[in-house]
Formats: structure tokens, C-alpha cells, sequence
């Protein structure tokens, strides 16, 4: 499958991932925020809270449960951003979260299954 292919599903992954956030509640503040070298996909605030969300769209493997799709320097690099957004915002870092959706697309279905996994750091 072509680069371009995998770019419209991140795409339609993150508007699927805003639509499932407002439903719960989240305010969306602001999406795909580019600090530097570093990108927040969404930031939303939930209460009082605010939570970055990393979202991660990818194809049912035939098999095989998908699995958490974040290396050790994604998560590095996450947290580098939000500390960069929080020092910017003057936002107590102590007073955010992190989250990951992870969606995964059924190709013969035509469906998304979202997993949420909260305060992942």
C-alpha cells in the first residue's frame, strides 16, 4: 500500500479520535501543535485536567492482536513536547495527562475499534 494511503488513514484516525473524545466529554483545544522538532496530536481538557493525546491509527494485522505501537523514543519525544507546551502555557505539568488511542481499522469491515489507555507515563 502506497505512502499516501497510510497518511489518509492517520488523517481520518484523527478525526475518528476528536469525534470519540468529544462524545467523552474531552474539549478539544488544539490538534497536531508543532513545538520544534516535536508534534501533540491532541490536546484536550477533561474537568481540569489537561490531556495530550498521542493517536496512533493502524491496520488489523490477520492473526494478531495490535499491539501498543510506541517506541521509547516516541515517548521521549512526547513528553519533550509537552513539557515545551506546559513551560509555553505556564501549565503545571503536575496537573496534565497523557493518553494513547489506539485506533485500528478493520479493512474488510470498514470499521475503526478504539482503545484508550489513560495516563500511559
Amino acid at each position: 500500500m502506497s505512502s499516501h494511503f497510510y497518511y489518509q488513514l492517520g488523517k481520518k484516525g484523527e478525526i475518528v479520535a476528536k469525534y470519540y473524545l468529544q462524545k467523552h466529554n474531552y474539549k478539544i483545544i488544539g490538534s497536531n501543535i508543532k513545538l520544534g522538532y516535536y508534534e501533540l496530536d491532541i490536546i484536550a481538557q477533561q474537568k481540569s485536567s489537561i490531556v495530550f493525546i498521542e493517536v496512533k491509527t493502524n491496520l488489523e494485522k490477520p492473526f494478531n492482536k495490535s499491539e501498543i505501537l510506541l517506541t521509547r523514543k516516541q515517548i521521549k519525544n512526547i513528553k519533550k513536547g509537552v513539557g515545551r507546551y506546559c513551560h509555553q502555557k505556564k501549565i503545571v505539568f503536575n496537573d496534565t495527562r497523557i493518553d494513547l488511542l489506539q485506533l485500528t481499522y478493520k479493512k474488510v469491515k470498514e470499521i475503526i475499534t478504539i482503545s484508550h489507555y489513560k495516563d500511559i507515563m
